[in-house]
Formats: C-alpha cells, sequence, structure tokens
C-alpha cells in the first residue's frame, strides 16, 4: 500500500481529522514530505481541507488540521472554468 493510498484510507475512508505531525507519524514520514503526499490525494479527486486551529484561552496557535469534505458548487465551477 503506497503512502498516498495510505492517506486516502486515513482521512476519506476512516474519515479522520489529522494534524500534519500525525500524518507524518501514520505514513512513516517527514512533515515536509506530508504536504506532498497531500497534494496527490487531491490530484485524485479527494476534496482535502486544511482547517487552520482556532487560539486557546492562553493565546497559543492551535495546529491545522487535514480532513476530507464536500466540494462546493463555487470550487466546482472554478476547476471546469479553468480546465
Amino acid at each position: 500500500m503506497t503512502k498516498v493510498s495510505k492517506a486516502i484510507d486515513l482521512l476519506a475512508k476512516q474519515g479522520l481529522t489529522l494534524t500534519q505531525g500525525e500524518l507524518a507519524q501514520r505514513l512513516q514520514t517527514t512533515g515536509d514530505a506530508v504536504r506532498s503526499i497531500i497534494s496527490q490525494v487531491r490530484r485524485k479527486g479527494y476534496p482535502v481541507y486544511c482547517n487552520e486551529g482556532g487560539f486557546d484561552s492562553k493565546g497559543r496557535q492551535r495546529k491545522s488540521r487535514y480532513r476530507v469534505g464536500k466540494a462546493s458548487r463555487e470550487m466546482v465551477a472554478a476547476y471546469y472554468a479553468t480546465a
């Protein structure tokens, strides 16, 4: 099983929401490679979103998380306008 197919399994089939570090650990790769893997997952047609983490009560930035969602009508229209 490739790392891209593992990422698809984790995000799309299992429905997990994971940080870059959690994905790197589960895919046994580096954080920089995760961004490349996410790009490949997106090229396969999965709408992967990166939700930015908010701030906690002490003002610290929480980590961003990747998730698979549903593409909006505007996003689909924008894709076909550029294709």
